[in-house]
């Protein structure tokens, strides 16, 4: 034990006095030069420092996704007109008692339910099996991995027209199930029914969903300690006791996050419903969203109808609707594929198969979108399907780069994701910061209330951020569009940032502050240049929302220079409706720039995960 004696005027005047001190406060003395103030430690109080940096982002937060969220619950209880001049009446719950009874609401919550029961479990299942068989280290692997993912990475707009080519009457789809399958007759009108266009769209979320759970898994499989896994070994544990003993306890929040982003996923699909089968049969096909949508733009309970959005925005707007475009112990024989040991050699063959299956499913459609964009339009309807064409032509790459003003939409769209993807990274890194380095007053309830924007649905802000647009004059702009998509970004990359910040040791920033280097100093100067995966990750998920987001910018934007890609292809899709090559030529040209930043950036995408939503 430590004794210091206190300074006296005279010993011999008075007893001396022994004062215990801990040994911390011993090494804060010696650490703190004579003569310098004291600092408060890192997880103290931190005085303004942590406000500073949470300001921007969350006063952006409150004021565009907060308060939009509070709004849309008021106005629940009215009838609510946003055209200057028009009165707004207090109607109580009988917008609650209209939508209990009316048969289209039931219809399409019934089929918000069928497709996460269809899509959640077969993504997460698909998604975990490929994590397994991706989890060993091999020279294939950032292939296999960047096969699986390329649906993720690619539009909605551009996947969902890709499908609706594909399950069109004389479609590939039913070419296979009818000729080389042959378990049908290969008449199905997929997208002409209710519960055939649910399976249509279920299967487009499915495919397009297992490339991101698998990324999510295969960060937490990769992070589970070898030495368990050994110890299990040692103890005579087969390949599914160590899974169902350590591998699957270890990666359980992973689980748990992904599951819980997949139904917030079900829940906001939208733009597949609305160009693969618009709602048909009679609104057979529509979900909560697509219902929402109609209901805010299209009925008179809220008198916001399409002509309404023409007098708001002072022109006219393009219609939602898409034109009818009709074309003439059995868990250890399963581990020790999916987890095969490293003397296995068999195994591992049969799981380079299964991958390589996985990737062709995967690639295939992608494939026949290329093989289509390189056709003559007398070609197109071509079957069986010619993957290689010829003759080829890049005749509608030309027309479409050159037909109204595509370019411009390109450019419109790479202005908008580079702003929105730049400012959401600034904005949400000092945000993390402060949430994982300061301790102040509120710091976990703040960080609850910014995990709600990851709940809301988009589509039931649209009417508040609306008006709130309106009124700001965010309307029909290019920065309107920055605005918004930044503040919806701010709760995941916020999460994420955080996560992987908590990782750094802490000991980094306690040194940089005895030397006087200040809060901001440590986050630019230490944090940001050692959190590049997560902030790659975070890169990756702002750029592609940003360059895929429809409904907003398509509900926002009325003149046709400002237009983004999105509504761009979705109305040259309406205006070429069976020219499928010159679509694809279009959506192509579309997806380039989305696969050129997963690649460039993919290297440090796992690992980003891993210390980001894994452990956040």
């Amino acid at each position: 034990m430590t004794t210091l004696h206190p300074r006296t005027a005279s010993r011999k005047d008075r007893p001396m006095t022994v004062q215990t001190v801990a040994p911390e406060s011993i090494s804060r003395a010696v650490s703190d030069p004579p003569g310098r103030p004291r600092r408060r430690s890192r997880r103290g109080a931190g005085g303004v420092a942590p406000w500073l940096f949470l300001a921007p982002g969350y006063l952006l937060f409150l004021a565009l996704i907060i308060y939009p969220t509070l709004r849309a619950f008021q106005i629940s209880f009215y009838d609510w007109g946003i055209i200057a001049g028009s009165v707004s009446r207090f109607l109580g719950v009988d917008n609650y008692v209209r939508a209990f009874h009316d048969q289209h609401f039931w219809t399409s919550l019934g089929n918000s339910a069928v497709y996460m029961v269809l899509t959640v479990p077969l993504q997460i299942v698909l998604g975990l099996a490929v994590a397994l068989l991706l989890k060993a280290r091999s020279p294939v692997q950032p292939l296999f991995r960047v096969l699986f993912y390329l649906p993720v990475v690619t539009s909605w707009v551009v996947v969902s027209l890709l499908f609706k080519f594909l399950f069109a009457d004389a479609g590939l789809v039913n070419w296979t199930l009818g000729s080389v399958l042959h378990v049908s007759d290969g008449g199905t009108s997929w997208l002409s029914e209710r519960w055939t266009g649910m399976v249509a769209i279920s299967a487009l979320g499915v495919w397009k969903g297992i490339g991101w759970s698998m990324m999510i898994f295969l960060a937490a499989v990769q992070g589970v300690p070898k030495s368990l896994e050994e110890a299990a070994t040692v103890d005579g544990a087969g390949r599914w006791s160590r899974f169902r003993a350590v591998t699957l306890p270890a990666i359980w929040p992973a689980m748990a996050f992904v599951t819980v982003m997949l139904v917030i996923g079900g829940f906001n699909v939208f733009t597949s419903v609305v160009l693969m089968t618009g709602g048909a049969p009679g609104g057979q096909t529509d979900v909560l969203l697509t219902y929402m949508y109609q209901q805010a733009f299209r009925q008179p309970g809220l008198r916001l109808r399409l002509g309404d959005r023409r007098a708001a925005h002072g022109g006219s707007v393009p219609a939602l609707a898409v034109p009818d475009a009709r074309l003439p112990p059995i868990g250890e024989c399963v581990m020790t594929v999916l987890a095969p040991g490293r003397r296995s050699s068999a195994p591992a063959v049969v799981r380079y198969v299964l991958l390589t299956v996985g990737a062709v499913v995967m690639v295939t459609p992608f494939v026949y979108m290329v093989s289509t964009s390189f056709k003559a339009q007398a070609y197109v309807l071509t079957l069986p399907p010619q993957f290689v064409p010829h003759p080829a032509t890049v005749a509608n790459y030309t027309e479409a780069w050159g037909s109204q003003d595509f370019s411009r939409y390109f450019l419109n769209s790479v202005i908008v994701a580079v702003a929105s993807t730049a400012l959401s990274l600034l904005l949400s890194s000092m945000m993390a910061y402060a949430f994982a380095r300061f301790r102040f007053r509120g710091r976990e309830t703040l960080f609850r209330i910014l995990l709600l924007g990851l709940m809301v649905p988009t589509i039931m802000l649209i009417i508040p951020q609306f008006v709130l647009a309106k009124y700001l004059g965010l309307l029909d702009s290019l920065t309107g569009l920055v605005v918004f998509y930044v503040a919806g970004s701010l709760s995941l990359n916020t999460f994420l940032l955080r996560g992987f910040f908590e990782s750094i040791p802490a000991e980094l920033d306690q040194a940089m502050q005895v030397d006087g280097a200040g809060a901001w100093t440590r986050y630019s100067r230490l944090v940001l240049p050692l959190a590049k995966p997560a902030l790659a990750t975070a890169t990756i998920f702002t750029f592609l929302a940003s360059w895929d987001e429809f409904p907003w910018a398509l509900t926002t934007i009325n003149t046709p220079e400002k237009r983004t890609l999105p509504v761009a292809i979705q109305l040259f899709q309406g205006q070429n409706a069976t020219q499928w090559g010159l679509v694809f030529a279009a959506s192509l040209i579309a997806i380039v720039p989305v696969v050129l930043v997963f690649i460039a950036f993919q290297r440090y995408f796992v690992q980003g995960l891993t210390s980001g939503a894994v452990k956040g």
